[in-house]
Order: C-alpha cells, then sequence, then structure tokens
C-alpha cells in the first residue's frame, strides 16, 4: 500500500516504477505488482462503496430538490455537478505551470464530480 500511495501522490519521473524501487528498496517487478494488486482490491470494493441512485428515485429527486436550491436554476437534473474540489498538488507542474496557481499561493487542481 506504501509504494501505490507514493505513486499516487507524485507526478511525471519521480513515480515511475525505476525511481519508486529505489526509494522502497524493492524490484520494478514489484512496484508494478503491487501498483496493479492495490488499483484491483479498490476497483473490487467500487461497487460495494459507490452508490448512484436511479434516476427516477425518490432519493434522486431530493438530490435533485436540494441541488436547484442551492445552485443555479440553469443546473437543474445536474445533481453531480453542484461542488468542486480543490486537490493540493505535489509540486509545481512541469507543463503549464503557472496555470496551477490559485489566489492562495498554492498550486492545484479543481475536480468536479
Amino acid at each position: 500500500v506504501a509504494i501505490f500511495l507514493y505513486r499516487a501522490g507524485h507526478y511525471g519521473n519521480v513515480c515511475s516504477p525505476e525511481d519508486v524501487s529505489q526509494w522502497a528498496g524493492v524490484s520494478v517487478g514489484m512496484v508494478v505488482n503491487c501498483t496493479h494488486h492495490v488499483i484491483a482490491a479498490l476497483l473490487d470494493q467500487h461497487d460495494e462503496f459507490v452508490y448512484i441512485p436511479g434516476a427516477q428515485s425518490e432519493e434522486m429527486q431530493c438530490a435533485r430538490a436540494f441541488t436547484e436550491s442551492r445552485t443555479c436554476r440553469t443546473w437543474k437534473n445536474r445533481v453531480f455537478a453542484a461542488d468542486s474540489s480543490a486537490i493540493n498538488l505535489y509540486a509545481r507542474p512541469g507543463m503549464f505551470r503557472d496555470g496551477f496557481y490559485d489566489q492562495k499561493a498554492r498550486f492545484l487542481l479543481n475536480c468536479q464530480v
């Protein structure tokens, strides 16, 4: 899990299997296998922990009403686009460097799910 989290928290050359194997003190093959096993375990649990109600269900109707009451009316029936989250980046990106810089002097991505 530590190998996977290290790779997930870095980008570019730092997260290559070769660099991670040097960091962790294991072989390149073990880095690849650990990453694949953790991803497989996460995907295996997807359906148990991620639940999207049916389009006409009562839960979805409540979510639509809440979204419409808190956001722009033109977002009607778009319950999954009501808010965004800021994801801090580990370091300054290599491409479009200052495009990820916000007003609080942080490098981050805005993620809207």
